[in-house]
């Protein structure tokens, strides 16, 4: 019986599991899709939403520069409740260590908490802040298409104090998704309406290129619009010079790749100041 509602369903909003894979529907909203009518009856409309902003056009967007001397940690996310000093001590740490700045990442909810988070970046005596979008943890079941009104606002809120955004990071990153050009241009007129001067970074993913001959047997993917002033990059390796000059040459990339090794180093957890066991 559920499956004939759902089958009805389908039929009268004129979609169907394999179109809604094609818009861009990722593992989580098709395994409910497939198997739950309620479900798809609930989120269709914010689906068919998507699915009009990812076959949308965006008007052309500008390069803005990028500072140098960039050494980041990531990741930073809002504080968890009552580890705000916490979090404040952590980073005061991470500024001592030499770092200037951080990859600040909107999991969803509300954005004040990473704006707080930020402010802290900032009172630690760090400068540099990339901003990108990504549900948190990487394997947890949720969507990448939440409402779009309200993930816009949140990046619009956040963008004034970010000196770029990283159009992939995680869960919106290249090695998890088939990437549409809408999406990336969705993101980027929702920062730079906020921050007309916000640096836009790209995303090369160069697995699996771990040796520079590789690089020409196996192409790198790349989500790197036009307005990108740099780019991340990520998954070939150890990141030895052979296979960066041959990437840049290859993909014919002139523009600066910030590597996690080099200029973004990873932490083994977020930047949450999370309290310690016993207090």
């Amino acid at each position: 019986m559920k499956n004939i509602l759902f089958l009805v369903l389908l039929l009268a909003l004129s979609v169907s599991a394999s179109e809604l894979w094609d818009i861009g529907l990722r593992s989580f909203d098709v395994e409910h899709l497939r198997r739950d009518a309620a479900f798809t009856q609930e989120n269709l409309p914010r689906w068919k939403r998507w699915e009009v902003i990812l076959k949308a056009d965006y008007p052309k967007q500008a390069v803005k520069p990028l500072p140098g001397g960039m050494r980041l940690a990531a990741e930073l996310v809002g504080a968890e409740y009552g580890a705000a000093a916490n979090q404040q001590a952590q980073l005061v740490a991470l500024a001592k260590d030499g770092f200037t700045g951080v990859v600040a990442v909107y999991t969803g909810g509300d954005p004040l908490e990473l704006l707080a988070a930020i402010d802290r970046v900032r009172r630690a005596g760090m400068k540099h802040i990339l901003l990108a979008w990504s549900p948190l943890p990487e394997t947890a079941k949720a969507t990448i298409f939440p409402d779009p009104d309200q993930l816009a606002a949140a990046l619009t809120l956040l963008a004034p104090h970010c000196n770029g955004f990283i159009v992939g990071w995680r869960r919106t990153s290249l090695h998890f998704m088939r990437r549409e050009a809408g999406y990336t241009a969705y993101l980027i007129e929702a920062v730079r309406r906020g921050n007309p001067e916000i640096a836009i970074v790209g995303e090369l993913y160069g697995a699996p290129c771990e040796t520079a001959r590789r690089v020409h047997l196996v192409e790198p993917q790349r989500n790197i619009p036009e307005c990108a002033s740099a780019a991340t990059a990520m998954g070939y390796g150890i990141f030895p010079a052979s296979v960066r000059d041959t990437l840049k040459n290859h993909l014919k990339i002139t523009i600066p790749l910030l590597h996690f090794r080099d200029d973004i180093v990873l932490q083994p957890a977020p930047i949450t100041g999370a309290l310690t066991k016993g207090e």
